[in-house]
């Protein structure tokens, strides 16, 4: 049995029963609607295209993002240990890295991946031309990119969830991880419309890489299924 496949689409389903999702989603489709509408009409010069369509995604959709995710991370990790149900979970044939991960696949679809194609769908309707203009494989790998900032993100959370006797601390994960992308903003105002090596995608793929880096490290030196155990 697949086991990560399991617990990512149980997490999943779980996400679809609760009512964050779809307001989630439909303010997550407003907000895009209201920019792109907001930009019809407005000759966007090339470079000015790149800028505005790197911020929307880069910043824009990260932030609220991290918080979707994190809202979500509530249920999906703190609220089950407290409800004495993880234990129960750890002791089936699965591994810890295997619930683990499978959650946070799970956590980063109904999150994230859900709000962004229903955010995707309303601007086609709604914005088609403005969209049309913005579209560029650098948009689709700033989408990629941000993809991962919210698994690290979500991970992040997952660990310090479980291992943590007590939740509100988890608010200094956001706090750290919103703080870096409010400074990231004026990464994104300096590097638009540079080449390759000196423009946006390629400073946040490092910076990304960076942060999977440190997030790898907790993952393997401090996350542990006794430290779970422990913190219940």
């Amino acid at each position: 049995m697949n086991y990560y496949r399991h617990f990512a689409l149980r997490t999943l389903k779980e996400g679809a029963r609760q009512p964050l999702i779809y307001l989630l989603s439909f303010l997550f489709s407003l907000a895009a609607v209201l920019l792109l509408r907001g930009l019809s009409g407005s000759a966007l010069t090339p470079e000015t295209a790149d800028f505005v369509s790197m911020a929307l995604v880069l910043n824009g959709l990260a932030f609220a993002g991290y918080l979707s995710v994190f809202l979500f991370a509530q249920t999906v990790f703190f609220k089950e240990k407290k409800a004495k149900t993880l234990e129960m979970t750890l002791c089936s044939p699965a591994s810890l890295a295997e619930i683990f991960w499978g959650k946070v696949a799970g956590l980063v679809l109904s999150a994230f991946i859900v709000p962004a194609l229903f955010m995707l769908a309303a601007a086609a309707v709604f914005a088609p031309q403005v969209l049309a203009s913005l579209a560029s494989w650098k948009m689709g790998a700033a989408f990629m990119i941000t993809l991962a900032g919210e698994v690290l993100f979500a991970g992040v959370n997952g660990m310090f969830m479980l291992s943590a006797k007590d939740e509100r601390g988890v608010a200094v994960v956001l706090y750290c991880f919103c703080g870096a992308q409010v400074m990231l903003t004026a990464l994104t105002r300096t590097a638009a419309g540079q080449a390759l090596f000196n423009g946006i995608i390629f400073q946040y793929a490092v910076i990304t890489f960076g942060m999977a880096l440190l997030t790898a490290a907790a993952y393997f030196l401090y996350f542990s299924k006794q430290r779970v155990v422990e913190s219940a």
